[in-house]
């Protein structure tokens, strides 16, 4: 799936659900705006989905939402999300969510992050594990909450920037 952009949809779960016999799918270049829903959502047996470029804007619940295992993402924005920017995502590099304060947490319940950045959510990065020079800025509660295996990342101007966090090397804020 390529260079597609929806609006105003999403009735069910998403705008744009990913079923189990979609394995080895690349969604390339898809935005979302104003989803009733979840933005982009990985069905039960979804594996081996590729992100790339992909935007959740204004999604009711989560941006992106169940995309672990063997799942990816590069590139990928969420922005003010009901729910959480990325919900149980795996491999994510360069992503990106910038909470616009309503936003729960921008990376909730994720791993293996590479350069990934939250700001302006209520928990910038939580209960993540695997990650190396992300950042987290400006959000209401917490930096990093209860996240482990944390390598050259930074947290600055956030209600509390390290919060339960363990097994961290030249982490700063």
């Amino acid at each position: 799936m390529e260079k597609l952009s929806v609006r105003y949809g999403g009735g069910g779960n998403s705008q744009i659900q990913i079923g189990a016999l979609a394995g080895s799918t690349s969604i390339i270049n898809v935005d979302l705006y104003d989803s009733a829903g979840h933005g982009f959502y990985a069905g039960i047996g979804a594996d081996y989905i590729s992100l790339l470029n992909c935007k959740a804007i204004s999604s009711a619940s989560n941006g992106f939402y169940q995309f672990n295992g063997n799942c990816s993402f590069v590139n990928c924005v969420a922005r003010d999300c009901g729910g959480d920017g990325f919900h149980t995502c795996s491999n994510l590099v360069n992503c990106v969510v910038d909470g616009g304060e309503i936003t729960g947490s921008g990376f909730y319940l994720c791993d293996q992050l590479t350069s990934c950045s939250a700001s302006d959510c209520t928990n910038g990065i939580n209960n993540c594990h695997e990650m190396a020079s992300c950042e987290s800025l400006r959000n209401t509660n917490n930096g990093f909450l209860d996240c482990s295996y944390i390598a050259a990342s930074y947290a600055v101007s956030n209600g509390v920037n390290w919060n339960n966090c363990t097994h961290t090397a030249a982490c700063n804020d």
